[in-house]
């Protein structure tokens, strides 16, 4: 709040705040007496710099920032905090009052007012609105603005002026709206520095975040220079273009930060009658037109911040809303897909199962010998369909929750693939299983139990898609740093252009839907599988004849000494 004696028909002000108040954690884990304490000498310290920047030449502060450091504490600290703060203030107001000897109703007048308006602005501003966004989305930069610049300054900066007016006979009209307005640009300079100076800055580089200091000190030292021409008025423009680019590239912490550097240098330069307000308005109304600049300036640079959070915001919501629907979407489709497969693939085994065990319970005595044969051999089969279905399934909802878990070991892929071919060799009637492999072959690093699954899922794959009596192929090789597994067929070769698509979860190429049952997970399970296992898998057209080419490459073990199996 600008007070004090009217010496030549100017006000000797108190103190500015600076950025030397602490960040929220800081203020609120002090205790209540040290917090006093720091308060008082702070607001003693900037109250005598103040007087001795100004005073001397009878011009006056443009902004009163001591009403800034008081709204700033409060709005920063709990409330159980609030009367170290004040009594801090208040302690700090009269003691400086007191050694200029200004006369005792003047000294509580302004104590009151320098007390009162932090405590109604913050109250309002606590009870109507969230500072957690620091002054962003703009309904909270609006508030503040409401409370802060406007009814605090208001009520403070009127019980406040009574003390000059009452004790010192100064004329209301002269000293109210230098109260008022001092203590509202005191708020708009250094109360937003505060709020967002323990937020979290915007990931832009400390390169651009120099140069843009840099910039602002120059530009406004520029503007603030007796060049003596007739442009000169027009030369404050220039700190908009930098102060746009603080709000845009720095949110409101940048707006706050660049503008309370240009407020204090055009408020010292002005002080001591350089730059173009000092020039055109002479020492009667040098701070009126500096006053009227910096609000424009301050209140667009916080505003156009505020309106780029949002729009940031805005993005980031709608992104993430269309993430969120997108994900619903998937989780309808997965929920269907798997309601599909478990009315059909599932119980499809499950029901032959049980008719054929039912009748071999009941008739099971007047059976042939190869009738019981094949009905345990129908069994077997269903049984070792569900089984891999359930597997598949297993591996399916771990992947789908983010919760597959790859143990790796190693692995003697050739000695392992020839376990699994040779029991569907086996199980196997109708085709022909070929096993190629080399003669040596690297040890890779996996899980064998997931290796087993893959290559029982390509050969299942094979089988399924190739006529009766034809041979599926299963070649083994050291490959590339690891080892690749090729499982080659005879039947009608790949759709075009949907080998990559056939390893999407429940996807299924339009002639194997007509032609046989299936899922669409059995080929998704092994992408998975085998990249959690950090290989990979591929389809191709088979090199020679008609048929296709499933295979998975896994990486050799790099642990061991040796590499061969």
């Amino acid at each position: 709040m600008v007070h004090g004696v009217v010496t030549a028909g100017r006000l000797d002000p108190l103190p500015p705040a600076t950025d030397t108040a602490p960040s929220a954690p800081g203020w609120t884990s002090t205790s209540g007496p040290v917090l006093l304490v720091l308060v008082g000498a702070a607001y003693l310290a900037l109250a005598q710099f103040v007087i001795w920047l100004n005073d001397p030449v009878q011009l006056g502060a443009g902004f009163w920032p001591a009403a800034g450091l008081s709204l700033g504490l409060l709005l920063l600290t709990d409330r159980s905090q609030w009367p170290w703060i004040l009594a801090g203030v208040a302690i700090a107001e009269v003691v400086g009052d007191l050694a200029h000897g200004y006369r005792g109703g003047a000294i509580a007048l302004w104590t009151i007012g320098n007390v009162l308006e932090p405590i109604v602005a913050a109250t309002a501003i606590r009870g109507l609105f969230s500072l957690q966004g620091f002054l962003a989305p703009l309904r909270n930069l609006v508030g503040f603005i409401a409370f802060g610049v406007v009814v605090g300054p208001l009520m403070g900066g009127t019980v406040g002026s009574l003390g000059t007016v009452l004790f010192y006979g100064m004329p209301a009209a002269v000293v109210w709206p230098k109260y008022v307005v001092g203590d509202a640009l005191g708020v708009l300079v250094v109360a937003p520095l505060l709020l967002t100076w323990s937020a979290r800055p915007m990931s832009r580089t400390r390169g651009e975040a120099a140069a843009l200091g840099v910039t602002a000190t120059l530009v406004t030292a520029i503007v603030f220079r007796n060049w003596g021409q007739v442009w000169d008025v027009a030369l404050p423009y220039l700190v908009l273009p930098v102060l746009t680019w603080a709000a845009l590239r720095f949110g409101v912490r940048g707006a706050a930060l660049v503008g309370f550097g240009i407020a204090n240098i055009a408020n010292a330069t002005t002080a001591f009658g350089y730059g173009p307000f000092a020039i055109a308005g002479g020492a009667e109304y040098g701070v009126t037109l500096l006053q009227v600049f910096l609000v424009i300036t301050l209140i667009s640079g916080l505003v156009l911040a505020a309106l780029a959070s949002d729009l940031t915001d805005s993005r980031e919501l709608a992104r993430q809303q269309a993430a969120h629907a997108a994900e619903i979407q998937r989780t309808d489709q997965f929920r269907d897909a798997f309601v599909g497969i478990l009315s059909h693939e599932i119980r499809t085994p499950i029901t032959t199962i049980l008719g054929m065990s039912h009748l071999l319970r009941k008739r099971h005595a007047s059976m042939s010998v190869e009738t019981r044969e094949q009905y345990l051999d129908d069994i077997g089969a269903e049984s070792d369909r569900l089984r891999r279905l359930t597997e598949d399934l297993l591996v399916l909802s771990r992947a789908e929750g983010g919760q597959l878990v790859v143990a790796m070991h190693p692995i003697a892929m050739k000695h392992l693939v020839e376990a699994v071919i040779a029991r569907d060799r086996a199980r196997e009637t109708n085709h022909a299983i070929l096993l190629k492999a080399d003669a040596e072959v690297a040890i890779v690093q996996g899980e064998d139990v997931y290796v087993e699954q893959v290559i029982r899922n390509f050969v299942g794959n094979a089988i399924k898609y190739s006529p009766a009596g034809s041979t599926v192929t299963v070649s083994v090789a050291s490959a590339s740093g690891g080892v690749e597994v090729r499982v080659t067929d005879e039947g009608g070769g790949l759709p075009d252009g949907e080998p990559d698509r056939l390893f999407e979860l429940f996807y299924r190429a339009k002639g194997a839907v007509a032609t046989s049952s299936g899922a669409g997970i059995g080929l998704f399970v092994c992408r998975e599988l085998v990249q959690a296992m950090g290989g990979r898998v591929w389809a191709r057209p088979a090199a020679v004849g008609t048929g296709a080419e499933f295979g998975f490459w896994l990486p050799a073990a790099t642990w061991l000494d040796g590499d061969d199996a």
